[in-house]
C-alpha cells in the first residue's frame, strides 16, 4: 500500500488505472499476451483520500527496511489491481480492500491515556481522534462504537452482562487483535464465497502451503504457521501414500508396503489436547494474572487450521508443486540455487513409487506402466533430448523472428536518414537552382530597361516621322474634301435649278388639268340639279324620310343611353362603407403582420379585379382573402360569379348611412350571389354561408342619420334564407364561424377526396368590393389553405361551370376508349364497324385558301365563344405571314341537342345582326366525306390584319370578346373578334414567344420573349409589373387549373414552375429536365377523379411528348413535385407542334406530327405503347390542332396552309 499511499498525496485521494496501464501492468508482472490483452478493457478509479504518506502510519514505521530492491511498487500494486480485475473482483469489492487496510493503519495510530480518575480505565488521546474517526468511517461504524469496543470488554455471566473497562495496555492489546482480526476477515465476494461453500454439494478450492521457515529469533506467530505446515504435510503424506497404495491394488502389481515418513508425534507435541504447547498455553491464559495476554488473541489461527483440515478432509484433493524461479519474483528469470533447494526439500511428490515387483525396474499393471527411479531418468533424460531439440528449433524461429524484428526497425531507420539525407540535398539543389533562377531574373530585368529604352528612344523617332506624314496627307485630304464639298453645292445648286424648272411646268400642267376636269364635273353636276329641279315635290318627300330616320336613330340613341346609365347605377355599388377597414381589424386581431401589410399597400396592378391577401391565425385555420373590384363590365360580373361559386362564407357589408349600398346588396344577393351559390352546390360539401352584414362603424355615433330601414331589412335577408349580423367588428362574426371552420378543416384532412368531386369547387377566399359588391366578403377556412383552393379549382375549370353539362356528359360517354364524342348522324348501313377508338373518325371539311398571302403554315388554332351563341363556335386560325383569321364552325343537330340552354348566352341570334360584327364570307371549302347533312358551311366571322410576320401564340380572352396573339415581328396585340379591330398593341424590344393571362387577374398578362426574359404586363395601362430572367428563352406557358401556379417550357427542356404570390407577382420555384431538346407547346390536364393526379403535356423536339405528374402536398396545397411518367415517341424535331387534351374515354391527347398526321395516344392507365394511332389526310407537316368544349370536333392545320375538320359518326338510332 505504499504505492497508494504517495499516489494519495500526489493525486488528490483519487487513484486511477487505465487500461493501458494495466496491459503493461500484467505484460511485467509475467503474464502471456492473451492475459495482457484481457486484463481490463475500463478505467479503473479508486479513492485513496484516507491514505498519508508512509511515516505518519505507526504499523509502515515499525522497521527501517520499506522498499525492496529491484522491484517496483507502482508496477507491483498496478498488477496486484490487474489480477483482481482479471479475476472478475469488482470494483467496488476492490474499494472496500483498501478501505479496510485504510482502516487497519489508521488503528495502528490509535493511542490510549489513563484516565486520571480511575486508573483501571483508558480512553482514546487526543492526537488519535482523527484518526479514530478515519478508521470508523472505513468499516461502516461509529468512532463511539468502535472507541467503546477497544477500551472496554463484556463479561457474561449466567443471567448478566457486565462491561469492564480496559488499562491502557489491554487496550492497546484489543487495538492490535481489532487490526490483525479486520485484516485477515474475508471480504465481499471472498466471503461471500466461503460462506456458500457448505451450501453447494460441489466446489473447487485452491490452497497455497507455506514453507517451513526459521528465523534467529521465532516468534508465536511463526510457531503456528510452522504448525499449519506441519499437519497440512501430515494429511499430504498419509493422503499420497494411500493413494499409491490404492493405484497398485487396481493395477494388480504386487508390491510390499514401506513405511512413510510420519510427523504425527510432531503435531501431537503442539495440538494434545492435555499435554501439548497449545493447551499449556491456554492453561495458562485462563490462569488469574498470566503473563502473556496476547497469547490468547492469537488462537485465531488456530481456530482457521481446525476449518481448514476439516474442508480438506471432505474433499479430493490434487497437489502440486510449485518451483519459484527466483527471489525477485521477476519473470524470464531463473535462479538454480533457490530452485535447487526448493527440489532437495521438497519431499515426496517428487519421488516415484517405492513398491514393486522384488528386483524389477518396471511394472506393467492392467491399464498404466510404472518405472523406478533408474528407468524413469532414462526416459526422463530421453523426453528432456526432445525437448531442448524442441526448444532449440522454437528458440531458433524466435531469435530469427527477433533478428527479422531488429533488422526492420534498423533499415527503417536506414531509411529514415537517407530520407533526410536526400531531403537536404534536395533543399540545397532548389536553392541552388533558385539563386541562378533569381540571378536570371536580374539579368532579364537589367536587359530589358536596356531594351526597353533603346526602344522608346526609337519609338519617339518613328511617332514624330508620322506625325508629320500623318499631318501631311490630314492636311491634302481636307483640301480634297473641301473641294468636294464645294462641288457638291455647285452641283446641287445647278440641280435644284433644273428641278425646279421642271416642278414649275409639271405644276402649270397640273393645274391646267385640273380645271378642265373641274369644268368636266361642274358640267355634269348643273345637268343632274337642272334634273332634279324638274322633280321639287320627290325631292321635298325624300328630305323628309331621311329626317324622320334620323329622328328615330335619335331616339333610339337616347334610350339606350339612359338604359346603360339606369343599369350602371342599378349594377354600380356604393364606395367607402367600411369593408377595408372591417377587414384590417380582423387582421390584425388575428396577429398577421404579413397579411396586413400585404392589405394596407395599394394595388400593384392597375386594373386588376381583386387583389390576393393571405392570413394566418397561430394555431387556427388559414383564410385567403380576394380584395375584390368591380367595374361594371360583363367580364368583371363573370369573374365575381366564379368567385361566389368557390367560396364557402359569402359577407355582403353596407352601410346603413346610405340606402344605395343596401340597394345595391341586396339586388347582388338576388341576381348574382345565390344563383351561382345554387349552381355550384354539391351534396359532398357543407353549405355556403352568406351573411347581409349592417356595418355600425360609422352608424353608432349617427343613429338619426340612418336611411335603411333595418326591420325591413332583416326580414328580406330572412326570406332569402341568409343569416343578417349588425356588428362593428368582423372579429366576432369569426369567432361565431371558428366552431364551424375547424368542423370543416377536420372534415378536409379526413376526406381530402371530398373537395374533389365534379361542380364542388369551393374556394376559400374573403374578397371586399369596392364597387358591385358592398363589401361583400367570401370567407372560407381550413387547415390549409392552398391543399382546398387547388383542389376544388381545379376540379371547378376541369368539369365546367354547371353541373348539366357534367350529367349529360358522363350519360353520353358509353364506351372507355371513345376519341370523339358523335355529332355526324349516318344510317345504320353506312355506319363502320368500331373495333378501335378512330373507327367512325372522319374529316368532315377542307378549309382550302385561295388569297396568295394566306397559302402560308398555319401556326396557331385556337376554339372559342362556345358559350356565346347556340348555332355556331369560333375558330381562330394564325399564319407565318402574321394573317389571322376567325372562321364560324356552325353544330350539327346533335351538338345543339346536347347544350345546355343555360350555358348558351344567345339561343335564336341572328348570324348577321351581331352588333359591331363585319359581314361574314363564305369560304372555299372541300368536301373531305359523302355526308348526308350539310356539314361545309364554314364562313369568315372577320379578319385580323396587323402582324407582318409569323404569329406565335394566340388564345381568348376570359369573356372570349378579344383575342390575343404575339408574333415575331416584336409586337402583342389585342383584338376584337367580332369586328377584327387592332384595339390593343404592346411593343417588346424582342420577338414575343408565349403569353397567357393571370387566371385571378385577367387584366394582367405574362408574356416572354427571345431575351429570356418574363413580364408582367397591365393590359389596361401598359405598365411592366414584374420582369423575371430565366436561363433559357421561354417558348411555351401555360397555367394549372388552380390559377395560382405556372408552368414555363424553354428552350433547353426544361420545365419551369411559377407561383402566383398575389394579383401581380410570380415567384420561381424550381425547374425539371425533360427533354434534350426545345419544349414548344405546355398543355395543362386536370385530375378527373381523387386517383388520379393532374398531368402536363410538353412537346419536344427531341422526337419525343413528356407526360409529367404534378404532386400537390396534402397539407400546404403547394406543387411539391414533377414527375416524368411516360414518353411517346413521335416525329418532331424542326417544327414548332402543337397539342391538346381530348377528355373523353379516359383521356387523349392530341398532337401535330411532322409525318403528316395527327398523333392521338390515350392517357388512360396501363396504356401500351401501341394503343395510340395516326389520323392521316395532310400532305405537309402537322403544325397545331384543337378541340372544342364538346369534344365533338378537332381541327388540325399543316404547314401548307390547310386546315381538316374531323368529327365522328353517330347511326340515326342512336340514343
Amino acid at each position: 500500500m505504499l504505492v497508494a499511499i504517495e499516489c494519495q498525496v500526489e493525486t488528490g485521494g483519487v487513484y486511477t488505472l487505465s487500461p493501458s496501464a494495466a496491459a503493461g501492468a500484467a505484460a511485467a508482472a509475467g503474464a502471456g499476451a492473451g492475459d495482457a490483452e484481457g486484463a481490463v478493457d475500463a478505467f479503473l478509479t479508486l479513492n485513496m483520500s484516507a491514505y498519508e504518506s508512509r511515516e505518519h502510519f505507526k504499523f509502515l514505521t515499525c522497521s527501517s527496511c520499506y522498499q525492496l530492491q529491484g522491484v517496483d511498487d507502482v508496477e507491483a500494486f498496478d498488477a496486484t489491481l490487474t489480477a483482481m480485475r482479471t479475476l472478475g473482483i469488482p470494483q467496488q469489492s476492490i474499494q472496500d480492500v483498501c478501505d479496510v487496510v485504510a482502516a487497519v493503519l489508521c488503528l495502528g495510530n490509535v493511542s490510549f491515556t489513563a484516565l486520571d480518575s480511575d486508573t483501571e480505565a483508558s480512553d482514546v488521546s487526543a492526537a488519535a481522534l482523527p484518526y479514530l474517526e478515519k478508521a470508523a468511517k472505513m468499516l461502516g461504524v461509529e468512532p463511539e462504537a468502535l472507541k467503546e469496543a477497544m477500551c472496554y470488554r463484556t463479561i457474561k455471566t449466567a443471567r448478566e452482562s457486565l462491561r469492564k473497562p480496559m488499562r491502557q495496555e489491554e487496550a492497546t492489546e484489543m487495538r492490535c487483535a481489532l487490526s490483525a482480526a479486520a485484516e485477515k476477515k474475508p471480504i465481499g465476494p471472498a466471503s461471500s464465497k466461503k460462506k456458500s461453500f457448505s451450501q453447494d454439494l460441489l466446489f473447487c478450492g485452491v490452497l497455497d502451503i507455506f514453507g517451513f521457515e526459521c528465523f534467529p529469533h521465532n516468534s508465536f506467530e511463526q510457531l503456528c504457521i510452522n504448525f499449519a505446515n506441519e499437519r497440512l504435510q501430515q494429511f499430504f503424506n498419509s493422503f499420497v501414500f494411500l493413494c499409491e497404495e490404492q493405484l497398485y491394488q487396481k493395477e494388480q502389481i504386487h508390491w510390499c508396503p514401506l513405511d512413510f515418513p510420519n510427523n504425527a508425534d510432531c503435531v501431537a507435541l503442539l495440538q494434545d489436547k492435555y499435554q501439548g504447547v497449545f493447551a499449556l498455553l491456554d492453561e495458562e491464559c485462563v490462569v488469574p494474572g498470566g503473563s502473556n495476554r496476547g497469547y490468547s488473541l492469537k488462537l485465531a489461527k488456530k481456530e482457521q487450521l481446525h476449518t481448514l483440515m476439516e474442508t480438506i478432509g471432505e474433499t479430493s484433493p490434487h497437489f502440486i508443486r510449485c518451483i519459484k524461479p527466483n527471489p525477485q519474483n521477476l519473470p524470464d528469470v531463473f535462479h538454480r540455487p533457490s530452485v535447487n533447494e526448493q527440489l532437495r526439500y521438497g519431499g515426496p511428490p517428487g519421488a516415484p513409487p517405492q513398491g514393486g515387483p522384488q528386483g524389477a525396474t518396471w511394472a506393467v499393471g492392467a491399464t498404466l506402466c510404472f518405472f523406478k527411479r533408474e528407468c524413469f531418468e532414462l526416459l526422463s533424460s530421453a523426453l528432456v533430448t526432445k525437448r531442448a531439440a524442441a526448444s532449440t528449433r522454437i528458440q531458433a524461429c524466435f531469435r530469427g523472428f527477433q533478428q527479422r524484428k531488429a533488422y526492420m526497425g534498423l533499415r527503417r531507420d536506414t531509411v529514415i536518414i537517407q530520407r533526410a539525407v536526400r531531403e537536404w540535398l534536395q533543399r540545397r539543389e532548389r536553392e541552388r537552382q533558385h539563386r541562378n533562377e533569381m540571378a536570371i531574373k536580374i539579368q532579364n530585368f537589367m536587359k530589358m530597361v536596356g531594351q526597353r529604352k533603346k526602344y522608346l528612344r526609337v519609338l519617339r523617332g518613328i511617332v514624330r516621322l508620322q506625325a508629320l506624314v500623318r499631318g501631311r496627307k490630314a492636311r491634302a485630304v481636307s483640301l480634297c474634301l473641301r473641294e468636294n464639298r464645294a462641288a457638291a453645292l455647285i452641283q446641287a445648286s445647278w440641280r435644284m435649278k433644273q428641278q425646279r424648272q421642271s416642278f414649275t411646268k409639271l405644276k402649270k400642267a397640273a393645274i391646267l388639268a385640273q380645271l378642265r376636269w373641274k369644268r368636266l364635273l361642274a358640267i355634269r353636276q348643273l345637268r343632274h340639279l337642272k334634273a332634279e329641279a324638274r322633280d321639287v315635290a320627290g325631292l321635298v318627300k325624300l328630305v323628309q324620310a331621311r329626317a324622320d330616320e334620323l329622328q328615330k336613330q335619335l331616339q333610339q340613341a337616347k334610350k339606350e343611353v339612359a338604359d346603360l346609365k339606369a343599369e350602371l347605377k342599378a349594377n354600380a355599388g356604393p364606395a367607402n362603407v367600411g369593408k377595408r377597414e372591417l377587414l384590417k381589424a380582423l387582421v390584425e386581431k388575428l396577429g398577421d403582420r404579413h397579411a396586413l401589410q400585404q392589405l394596407q399597400a395599394p394595388a400593384e396592378a392597375e386594373g386588376s379585379f381583386e387583389q390576393l391577401v393571405k392570413v394566418k391565425e397561430p394555431g387556427g385555420p388559414r383564410l385567403v382573402c380576394l380584395c375584390f373590384t368591380y367595374d361594371g363590365s360583363p367580364q368583371c360580373l363573370e369573374v365575381l360569379r366564379q368567385r361566389v361559386q368557390q367560396s364557402f362564407v359569402v359577407c355582403l357589408v353596407f352601410d346603413p348611412l346610405r340606402q344605395s349600398t343596401y340597394n345595391a346588396c341586396l339586388s347582388l344577393l338576388r341576381g348574382t350571389a345565390l344563383p351561382a351559390i345554387k349552381e355550384a352546390q354539391s351534396p359532398e360539401l357543407p353549405g355556403t354561408q352568406v351573411f347581409f352584414i349592417e356595418n355600425n362603424w360609422g352608424a353608432s355615433a349617427s343613429r338619426d342619420l340612418i336611411e335603411v330601414d333595418i326591420q325591413t331589412a332583416r326580414d328580406a335577408v330572412a326570406s332569402l334564407g341568409c343569416h343578417y349580423k349588425a356588428l362593428m367588428h368582423l372579429s366576432s362574426l369569426y369567432d361565431d364561424l371558428r366552431p364551424w371552420l375547424q368542423t370543416l378543416a377536420a372534415y378536409r384532412r379526413s376526406k381530402p377526396e371530398a373537395l374533389r368531386p365534379l361542380n364542388s369547387s369551393k374556394s376559400q377566399s374573403f374578397s371586399p368590393s369596392q364597387g358591385l359588391l358592398s363589401g361583400g366578403g367570401l370567407l372560407r377556412s381550413s387547415g390549409s389553405f392552398p391543399a382546398a383552393l387547388v383542389d376544388t379549382i381545379r376540379s371547378f375549370i376541369a368539369t365546367g361551370k354547371g353541373s348539366y353539362e357534367a350529367t349529360k356528359r358522363s350519360i353520353r360517354i358509353s364506351q372507355e376508349l371513345q376519341f370523339l364524342l358523335p355529332s355526324v348522324p349516318v344510317a345504320d348501313n353506312q355506319m363502320p364497324v368500331l373495333q378501335g377508338p378512330c373507327d367512325g373518325v372522319v374529316p368532315v371539311v377542307e378549309v382550302v385558301p385561295t388569297q396568295l398571302e394566306e397559302r402560308e403554315a398555319v401556326t396557331c388554332l385556337t376554339f372559342g365563344a362556345e358559350r356565346e351563341r347556340r348555332d355556331f363556335i369560333l375558330l381562330a386560325v394564325a399564319r407565318k405571314n402574321g394573317y389571322v383569321v376567325v372562321y364560324r364552325c356552325y353544330r350539327t343537330n346533335i351538338e345543339k341537342e346536347a347544350l345546355d340552354p343555360h350555358d348558351v348566352r344567345s339561343l335564336n341570334a341572328d348570324e348577321n345582326s351581331i352588333p359591331g360584327e363585319a359581314k361574314p364570307r363564305h369560304v372555299k371549302v372541300n368536301r373531305a366525306s359523302p355526308l348526308p347533312e350539310t356539314l361545309d358551311k364554314i364562313t369568315v366571322h372577320s379578319e385580323m390584319v396587323g402582324h407582318v410576320r409569323a404569329v406565335t401564340s394566340m388564345f381568348f380572352s376570359l369573356l372570349e370578346d378579344f383575342l390575343v396573339t404575339t408574333s415575331i415581328d416584336l409586337t402583342i396585340r389585342f383584338w376584337a373578334v367580332d369586328s377584327g379591330a387592332n384595339v390593343k398593341v404592346f411593343a417588346d424590344s424582342a420577338a414575343p414567344l408565349a403569353a397567357a393571362l393571370l387566371p385571378f387577374n385577367p387584366s394582367v398578362f405574362i408574356a416572354s420573349n427571345s431575351n429570356s426574359l418574363l413580364r408582367l404586363v397591365c393590359s389596361n395601362t401598359g405598365k411592366v409589373l414584374q420582369k423575371m430572367k430565366m436561363e433559357s428563352e421561354v417558348r411555351a406557358i401555360r397555367f394549372d387549373d388552380t390559377g395560382l401556379f405556372c408552368f414555363a417550357g424553354n428552350k433547353a427542356g426544361q420545365l419551369c414552375v411559377l407561383e402566383a404570390s398575389d394579383n401581380a407577382t410570380l415567384t420561381y420555384k424550381y425547374k425539371l429536365n425533360i427533354s434534350k431538346g426545345a419544349i414548344t407547346c405546355i398543355t395543362f390536364v386536370p385530375s378527373r377523379s381523387p386517383r388520379e393526379r393532374p398531368l402536363v403535356i410538353a412537346n419536344c423536339c427531341d422526337s419525343n411528348v413528356a407526360v409529367v405528374e404534378c404532386v400537390y402536398g396534402m397539407e400546404n396545397g403547394s406543387l411539391s413535385n414533377l414527375q416524368v411518367c411516360r414518353r411517346l415517341k413521335m416525329q418532331h424535331e424542326l417544327l414548332p407542334l402543337r397539342n391538346c387534351f381530348l377528355p373523353t374515354g379516359g383521356g387523349w391527347l392530341v398532337s401535330g406530327c411532322e409525318d403528316m398526321s395527327v398523333f392521338c395516344f390515350p392517357l388512360r392507365e396501363h396504356a401500351s405503347a401501341k394503343s395510340g394511332f395516326h389520323l392521316s389526310r395532310h400532305s405537309n407537316a402537322v403544325l397545331a390542332v384543337a378541340v372544342n368544349a364538346q369534344s365533338t370536333l378537332l381541327a388540325s392545320a399543316d404547314s401548307g396552309g390547310t386546315v381538316i375538320l374531323w368529327r365522328r359518326l353517330a347511326a340515326t338510332n342512336a340514343t
